[in-house]
């Protein structure tokens, strides 16, 4: 047992090795990279030697491995780094050394009974014990047996995965391949410039509490807050944590309701990091989706940060080069206080009374605010809005203005939207600097004009920006959050068809009985809800004349006849 628990240690410990090494490489890491392949390599000859020396015992168990196999890879790993060839080196480690590595994990995990798994527990907790003793009391107490729902499993790489099952459904916090390599993708991206200090939703076993403390390096603290103390004990059970613990770095937090995390990053340059599986373990319907709301919001922001920054500079240029051109928002205050907004979405109800909105047009005490996606449909129809508002970064949406380009209905423009409204679209632009957005922020204060919430659509930023303008009522029109009638938009817009329709909910419909929403269009709903509690909102009325879709509470569900005759 003792031979082949070693090995076993020492195999999975290569595994891991050889994953971080061969995306080093392909990073162009090469100190780190051979640095770490030296290391490797002693490991794996040493691991190679064991199992060609065998006197029968291991062969006996199935064990093994073909010389002259053990030898080629040799030779080609040796040669390539001879040639100083990192990109064969890295194809190497990918396509021979970890196959031949899991293989032989398989093959000892065949000779045991049980899954060969580290315990870590007690010098976690001893390291626990000099920061935070009555945590690291409470989950000594605890015990393997954490009931019914937790499942420790191996992966192909010899470490522990989890599996839970909630409410009868069975899903997986980390990978059952390489949960390292899993946890190192997700903290790639969460170190920043601003933040001092980390703080994680969820723990699972901690494969990326530990991959973020490797990436910061012990320059700021990580926080992890955990609600089930069931999941602290299981990390600290198999995850070596003893040196971020014992120095200080890593804060574990039981923190039933999420206040302590709550609390933690309302405060100054402290950074909220959401590991996504865990956020199926909230209880809380609400708190779920508030953190559900955040994830996506920032995960958009990381995924589409050099685009955003790309269409900031642009957009911040074109308002030096030609500031009678580009306003901003402040500059409407005048024009919408104490009027009747209508604002149109391109939701499939538009086609029910899209016909109507002609006659709330050209009044003097209302605006047709058109969502850039409606923008055409509606001046096809005869319909000419008073403002078209775009907030999409990416180029494909400057279809929207497609045979429009000189026309004079001004444009309102958030400052990371896709610069080709500003380059392409001639009349005049009123630019929306949004909070969240650390650039934005910081030229609105060197303006000194508003900001506005963007909510994460364009309907939620009008909602924020018209009530921001002072208007006295608010009529949504188009504004689904649903997919009524299985349609995704009106006819003349975007896509018609829903073609993303998987997990939907049921929700209240605006005539009462149900009509299904995504996740998405839960998230806005809920977010507008959120914003119409507030004082300035408590001070307009606003109306969903959408007639279809989704119910909105906070807002007062009537026809768009009776709304505009109002």
């Amino acid at each position: 047992m003792a031979d082949i628990w070693e090995l076993y240690e020492k195999t999975r410990g290569a595994v891991r090795q050889g994953a971080l090494i061969a995306e080093q490489l392909r990073m162009c890491n090469l100190d780190a990279g051979v640095r770490e392949y030296r290391d490797f390599l002693q490991s794996f000859q040493t691991i190679t030697s064991v199992i060609l020396g065998d006197d029968g015992t291991l062969a006996a168990q199935g064990i093994g491995a073909s010389p002259d196999y053990v030898v080629e890879i040799m030779r080609g790993l040796l040669g390539a780094q001879e040639q100083k060839d990192y990109v064969l080196l890295a194809d190497l480690m990918m396509l021979q050394v970890l196959p031949f590595l899991q293989e032989l994990l398989e093959q000892l995990r065949a000779a045991e009974e049980e899954p060969l798994f580290s315990d870590y527990l007690e010098r976690n907790l001893t390291a626990l014990s000099g920061s935070d003793p009555v945590l690291s009391k409470r989950l000594s107490r605890l015990h393997e047996d954490t009931g019914q729902d937790f499942f420790v499993e191996p992966t192909m790489s010899g470490y522990p995965t989890l599996r839970v099952i909630q409410e009868g459904v069975s899903f997986y916090l980390h990978s059952n391949q390489d949960p390292h390599v899993e946890a190192r993708a997700w903290v790639r991206a969460l170190p920043d410039e601003q933040s001092k200090g980390y703080h994680i939703l969820g723990s699972g076993l901690g494969y990326h509490v530990a991959a973020l403390c490797e990436e910061l390096k012990e320059s700021y603290p990580v926080h992890v807050y955990e609600p089930d103390a069931r999941l602290l004990y299981l990390m600290l059970r198999y995850l070596d944590l003893e040196k971020y613990l014992r120095g200080g770095m890593l804060i574990l937090h039981e923190d039933t309701g999420f206040r302590s995390l709550s609390a933690a990053v309302s405060q100054p340059e402290q950074k909220l990091c959401i590991h996504y599986p865990s956020l199926r373990m909230v209880k809380d319907d609400r708190l779920r989706q508030t953190f559900e709301q955040f994830f996506l919001q920032d995960s958009s922001y990381r995924n589409a940060k050099i685009l955003l920054q790309g269409n900031f500079d642009a957009n911040m240029e074109s308002m030096r080069a030609e500031p009678q051109r580009f306003l901003t928002l402040d500059a409407l205050c005048g024009q919408f206080r104490d009027k009747t907004v209508y604002i149109v979405a391109a939701g499939p109800s538009l086609d029910r009374n899209v016909s109507q909105l002609a006659a709330c047009g050209g009044r003097p005490d209302s605006l047709i605010v058109a969502c850039g996606t409606v923008f055409r449909k509606l001046l096809a129809a005869g319909i000419r809005p008073d403002y078209v508002m775009v907030t999409d970064a990416n180029p494909r949406v400057v279809f929207q203005i497609h045979g429009q380009e000189n026309s004079d209905v001004p444009m309102l423009m958030l400052s990371t939207a896709n610069h080709g409204f500003a380059v392409r679209y001639r009349a005049a632009h009123y630019m929306l600097f949004q909070e969240g957005y650390p650039r934005a922020e910081e030229e609105a204060r060197r303006l000194g004009c508003m900001c506005v919430q963007t909510g994460g659509s364009v309907m939620t930023t009008a909602l924020d920006a018209v009530l921001r303008l002072g208007a006295r009522r608010l009529v949504f029109v188009g504004l689904d959050l649903a997919f009524t009638d299985n349609l995704a938009h009106a006819s003349g817009t975007s896509n018609r068809v829903a073609t993303d329709i998987g997990d939907l909910t049921p929700v209240k419909a605006w005539s009462g009985g149900t009509v299904y929403a995504d996740s998405k269009f839960i998230l806005y709903r809920t977010w507008m809800e959120r914003r119409l509690k507030e004082k300035d909102a408590a001070e307009a009325e606003v109306v969903n004349a959408t007639e279809g879709g989704s119910y909105i509470e906070g807002m007062r569900h009537i026809p768009l006849a009776e709304a505009a005759g109002g």
